[in-house]
């Protein structure tokens, strides 16, 4: 199992004189969205960005990233077969002594990707440091769709508990929920609907004070805000997890364990 990556990578001009300007200073990480073909024995054959419009810098590491990462295949009725998927990759952008950037790799996680989205905006009532942890179950149908009955809280952490809080932090996610459209795996070349559990963060930071979004969905490749919520004393946040509604298929899922943080 890989434990860790790190990638050297020269950052393209134009991006890297930006960065360079204080190559001391911690640079956040950037999740990159990235379609794979993984063969039946987890092996990726082929890499996109799901991105174009991305730093092409990290788009190309993303794919050469994607292409070193192993999965645990799909399964038709036990047997091991093709599939597609889409992978989230969070990188972190490491000064080197060089005034050049390396690339690390500090999250993997596969699954269905959101190709249309409505944001998610936390009640205009909360207080600058309200927090609060929403876990939610949702069904995808056969053509990437949310099954809006199937819509429910599994986790619901509130920092000040209230009934009328919890409803509208659920009103507002299940509203984006109704108008997002995802891109689903594929098995044996035929799309997957899936149940997929989905956490979001709300809470005050750094990107409350610059007046963005106060809301941040804890899934790679469809945050939906700016919030900063990387604390060292907060727990790290669940992630998405995936699995298939098809009798008899597993989804493929990859491979890797973050590192620890120092």
């Amino acid at each position: 199992m890989l434990q860790r990556i790190v990638f050297s990578f020269v950052i393209a001009l134009g991006v890297g004189s930006a960065l360079a300007a204080a190559p001391a200073t911690p640079t956040p990480a950037q999740t990159i969205g990235v379609r794979v073909s993984v063969d039946a024995a987890g092996k990726v054959t082929s890499a996109s960005p799901s991105n174009a419009a991305a730093i092409p810098a990290l788009n190309q590491a993303a794919v050469e990233i994607a292409g070193k990462l192993a999965f645990d295949p799909a399964t038709k009725n036990g047997v091991a077969v093709a599939s597609e998927t889409s992978l989230f990759l969070t990188l972190a952008l490491e000064p080197k002594d060089n005034g050049q950037f390396g690339i690390r790799l500090k999250k993997a996680i596969s699954g269905p990707d959101r190709s249309k989205s409505a944001p998610v905006i936390a009640p205009k009532y909360q207080q600058r440091d309200a927090k609060a942890l929403v876990v939610m179950k949702v069904d995808l149908r056969a053509d990437g769709s949310v099954d809006p009955d199937s819509i429910q809280v599994e986790t619901m952490e509130l920092k000040v508990k209230s009934s009328f809080a919890e409803a509208r932090y659920v009103d507002a996610i299940s509203a984006s929920l109704r108008e997002s459209r995802f891109i689903l795996d594929k098995v044996a070349g035929s799309e997957i609907p899936a149940r997929l559990t989905l956490p979001y963060q709300f809470g005050g930071g750094a990107g409350d004070r610059r007046g963005e979004r106060k809301s941040t969905e804890a899934m790679p490749g469809v945050a939906q805000g700016g919030v900063d919520v990387s604390k060292a004393d907060e727990k790290r946040p669940p992630e998405m997890k995936v699995e298939s509604l098809v009798a008899g298929v597993t989804l493929p899922k990859v491979r890797f364990t973050a590192p620890t943080e120092k």
